[in-house]
């Protein structure tokens, strides 16, 4: 890490900082700089060293802000839960929520193979779920795309073979109502799988960021 004096650390933090609300950012560049004053100016550098490059810093205080506003927002969005618009617009803004919190957990000071194979791990996870999703959309495609001439080739049945004809009509109808029910609950599983991965990411954040001078803060 570059050698910083506070002067210099402040205002690299400060511009890392940029992007948060300027009530949060008051906050943490307040306590970063009660933090600094508490120790006094001769251990000026062994702080510097305990909080980490102020590039990492800000990666963390970005993650526990997310993770706040996303417990703070819990109770809105269980009531909120059976609304699909509000689903179409929040899912988004959890995929970035999401984002922001892993490069929390990168910046977090714990061993880089400890790190990566929790990443591997999650990342290995939400691989197979999108590949389970992917794989119920392909499904539900197929099956609507063989109702369609189905449907319609029941209707030339009647005409010439009136059992053949039902038969194809219901079988037509049972393809389409199984694809509809598929893309139902595809559409229920992400909208509930997203927030609950933002928790377990979260929860797993929580953890580990304890061991940062700064999580003390909260």
């Amino acid at each position: 890490m570059n050698k910083y004096n506070r002067k210099d650390y402040m205002r690299d933090l400060a511009y890392h900082l940029r992007d948060l609300q300027k009530e949060e950012f008051e906050d943490a560049i307040h306590y970063v700089e009660e933090y600094f004053d508490e120790a006094g100016e001769e251990n000026e550098q062994k702080v510097i060293d305990e909080l980490g490059s102020p590039q990492k810093l800000a990666a963390t205080i970005r993650a526990e802000s997310t993770i706040k506003k996303n417990q703070s927002k819990q109770n809105t969005n269980n009531n909120e839960s059976n609304n699909p618009y509000y689903h179409q617009r929040s899912n988004g803004k959890d995929l970035k929520a999401l984002w922001i919190i892993v490069l929390g957990i990168f910046a977090l000071p714990i061993a880089l193979p400890l790190v990566l194979a929790v990443f591997l791990l999650v990342l290995a996870f939400f691989i197979v779920i999108a590949s389970l999703i992917v794989a119920g959309i392909a499904c539900t495609i197929a099956l609507i795309i063989v109702a369609i001439p189905s449907f319609i080739s029941s209707f030339v049945l009647l005409g010439t073979n009136f059992m053949a004809g039902i038969t194809a009509l219901g079988v037509s109808f049972i393809l389409l109502g199984v694809g509809l029910l598929l893309l139902a609950a595809l559409s229920m599983a992400i909208t509930r799988f997203v927030p609950w991965a933002i928790r377990c990411v979260s929860n797993l954040f929580n953890r580990f960021s304890h061991r940062r001078p700064y999580a003390a803060q909260s």
